[in-house]
């Protein structure tokens, strides 16, 4: 969906910051408590599904609760035109995919802090009963302060909603556990698998 008012919700929106197949993400400012922040906006053809948006709300909601450091803020979520939203803290950096294909020096301590902060932030989300399905670099977001955040927790999950409903598989396969990619039933050992996938293409 193509955001044509200047809102979302009770969110200005200042400008576009990406998108994909599953949706936008826009700059937005919260007039009410005076902060910028990210709107996600899902396309409505992507949540058509009464049982798929319940499950889209309800983690979005635990997700607001965790408040680890190295998991993206979620602040609030609401529908708009009919498709689902999230709002989230809005980060300025760049995802580790992008610093890689940049070929910028990046020393063996900093890939190994990279990913012990990727695990601390997948321990918090299992321990909320959250499974994130597509740890890759593209989801690991270096803020310019140095923290770690993974981020695309309320897509990942949206997606794998949508194709298990058409009988496909989600997920990218260079990290995907053998599990998902036979499409069976998978833990939080999956996101562990594609860590370690993640951790190998690092070292």
């Amino acid at each position: 969906i193509r955001v044509t008012q200047n809102k979302i919700g009770r969110y200005e929106i200042r400008g576009e910051l990406g998108g994909g197949a599953m949706g936008t993400v826009y700059l937005g400012h919260d007039s009410a408590l005076d902060r910028e922040v990210a709107i996600k906006v899902i396309q409505a053809d992507k949540a058509q599904d009464a049982d798929l948006r319940r499950r889209f709300e309800h983690e979005a909601k635990i997700l607001a609760k965790i408040g680890d450091a190295n998991v993206v803020g979620v602040f609030d979520h609401g529908d708009h035109g009919g498709a689902p939203y999230i709002v989230m803290e809005r980060l300025r950096g760049e995802d580790l995919k992008a610093a890689l294909q940049a070929a910028r020096s990046i020393s063996l301590d900093r890939r190994l802090e990279v990913v012990n902060s990727v695990l601390g932030g997948i321990a918090a989300v299992h321990a909320a009963g959250v499974i994130h399905r597509d740890i890759k670099p593209a989801n690991i977001f270096l803020c310019a302060d140095g923290t770690v955040k993974v981020v695309d927790f309320g897509v990942a999950r949206l997606s794998a909603a949508t194709a298990s409903a058409e009988g496909s598989i989600v997920g990218t396969p260079d990290y995907m556990s053998p599990e998902q990619a036979q499409g069976a039933p998978i833990t939080e050992r999956s996101d562990l698998f594609s860590v370690g996938s993640m951790l190998c293409e690092l070292l």
